[in-house]
């Protein structure tokens, strides 16, 4: 039914497939087709919609139970491995380091909160914590956690890094355990225990309960871009560290208007270098944030993932928010960098 649903040519069969299986109503089943009708879906996969342009559709999968947010789960864990070869490369992290370290999934997100945090223990990992500090969504969490599960069971070469072996991998994920899960993310949103703890495997809604010195790595995927207190969370993020650990912070410079599946009027990956309108995001550039980092007691290394093509930028239209910006600061969309302290 969901492969239906994800092709643009048997959408309409999907819907009807989804109404006759009793996940949608009649009337749920017009606001999907209303939804899928627009330009933005017209000729895509929903597949390739979510996890490269983050489009948030999370009211749509909460009203069939979350069934596409397996998609978005191995998306994010496609970032992590990926920013962990690159720290691979620039920290010297080897299957027996990995073994013997702690990692810290910074900004987990509401929807998936625990799948990094599982697939990295799965791969080796000694400690694999998570943190969001705002409210999750039990039932979309729940989902992918078992979704997350399921992969590693069905596909554990696809995640089998850093020498983990398939057999490895089911056996680590298998002495998890994570019975009476939304009950218990009910509490933390209610306010209630600010930690869960499954473990090796634990989510946080406030960093204040962290050891200080305790993580080897602490990651995160366009998480910081929404930071308002950078320095704040800098600062705290080296406390936490061990003195010989790693930042790996994967960041998204781009106009988050311009991935919104209700905002089809803006295109333009940088719209908000025109009007000034910053909507989830601090608007602070790719200078901004590496000053940020020597003045947080960082140094390391940066990779530059993506950045906008010549003559993309209108410089005689820019906003004076942005006026000030070199062109390179200007042009990052994307950017990975791998931090120590100084």
């Amino acid at each position: 039914m969901m492969m239906d649903l994800a092709a643009p040519e048997t959408r309409e069969n999907g819907l009807a497939e989804l109404e006759s299986a009793g996940y949608l109503t009649p009337a749920l089943r017009q606001v999907w087709a209303a939804e899928l009708a627009r330009p933005k879906y017209a000729n895509r996969y929903l597949s390739g919609i979510v996890s490269q342009e983050k489009v948030r559709i999370e009211k749509l999968l909460r009203q069939v139970g979350g069934e596409l947010t397996a998609v978005k789960t191995r998306a994010v864990i496609a970032n992590f491995s990926q920013a962990l070869q690159v720290c691979k490369q620039e920290h010297r992290l080897d299957p027996d380091r990995i073994r013997r370290s702690r990692i810290l999934d910074f900004g987990a997100g509401v929807w998936s909160s625990l799948s990094a945090s599982i697939m990295l223990y799965a791969i080796g990992f000694e400690q694999a914590d998570a943190f969001e500090p705002y409210p999750v969504s039990p039932d979309m969490v729940a989902e992918s956690v078992f979704q997350t599960i399921r992969w590693l069971y069905d596909t554990p070469d696809a995640f089998a890094v850093f020498g983990a072996t398939p057999a490895t991998m089911k056996q680590r994920v298998a002495a998890l355990d994570f019975s009476g899960l939304e009950e218990k993310l009910d509490g933390l949103n209610a306010g209630g225990p600010r930690v869960i703890d499954f473990g090796p495997v634990r989510l946080f809604n406030n960093t204040d309960m962290m050891d200080n010195g305790y993580y080897d790595l602490v990651c995160s995927n366009s998480v910081l871009e929404h930071v308002e207190d950078m320095r704040g969370a800098l600062a705290r993020q080296r406390e936490i560290l061990k003195d010989d650990g790693a930042c790996v912070h994967t960041v998204d410079f781009t106009d988050h208007r311009a991935i919104s599946a209700d905002r089809e009027d803006i295109e333009h990956s940088f719209h908000m270098y025109y009007d000034g309108i910053l909507d989830e995001v601090n608007g602070l550039r790719a200078g901004d944030l590496e000053s940020l980092f020597v003045l947080s007691g960082f140094h390391g290394s940066i990779v530059r993932l993506m950045a906008a093509p010549d003559g993309y930028i209108d410089h005689t239209r820019l906003h004076p928010r942005f006026a000030h910006y070199s062109p390179a600061d200007l042009a990052a969309a994307v950017s990975s960098y791998v931090l120590t302290k100084a």
